[in-house]
């Protein structure tokens, strides 16, 4: 029996036998073995960084069609507006991704993203998306397009680009 997969009478992972005596099953965990690698390491902390300022910019935006509009249902049409394009532009992100670098596919879309937020920045320091200007919404629904299209083009460069960085043998953890 391999000394990895003992198991004790009742079924629970037992402590597993050893030459210098006991010790826990989960000694030789491997799961973030892969973060050994430098290369994916710095991959991993920039996509924590990036998914944590895109989650804060959808957070942002909603409340900010909220608070100038105060309506649910442009609410939830900016949303949507963000989704659609997401769904519908992955099937192109796969095509890209497989055609292209796909270092410089993220890099592009991580390009257009902070373009687009700078506009946002720039119009609410201007005064234009502000309640006093009612229609000014629409800009907040144009950079939900721009930022679904973006995601959509370049996800599947962002989740392919990882086969590149790791070994086969530690792609699982």
């Amino acid at each position: 029996m391999d000394p990895e997969q003992h198991l004790s009478g009742d079924g629970d992972l037992g402590p597993v036998p050893s030459r210098g005596g006991w010790r826990r099953p989960l000694g030789k965990l491997r799961t973030f073995r892969s973060l050994k690698n430098t290369m994916y390491r710095r991959y991993f902390v920039a996509m924590l960084a990036q998914m944590a300022a895109m989650n804060m910019q959808m957070f942002a935006r909603s409340l900010l069609i909220y608070r100038l509009t105060g309506s649910l249902t442009i609410l939830g049409g900016v949303a949507a507006a963000n989704a659609v394009p997401l769904l519908v532009l992955s099937l192109f992100g796969g095509a890209i991704a497989d055609r292209f670098q796909k270092k410089w596919v993220v890099m592009a879309g991580h390009g257009v993203s902070a373009l687009t937020s700078l506009a946002v920045a720039l119009l609410l320091g201007s005064g234009y998306l502000s309640e006093g200007n009612t229609g000014s919404w629409w800009v907040l629904l144009l950079a939900s397009v721009a930022h679904g299209a973006v995601m959509g083009l370049t996800n599947p460069a962002r989740e392919a680009i990882v086969r590149e960085i790791v070994p086969v043998r530690e792609l699982l953890n």
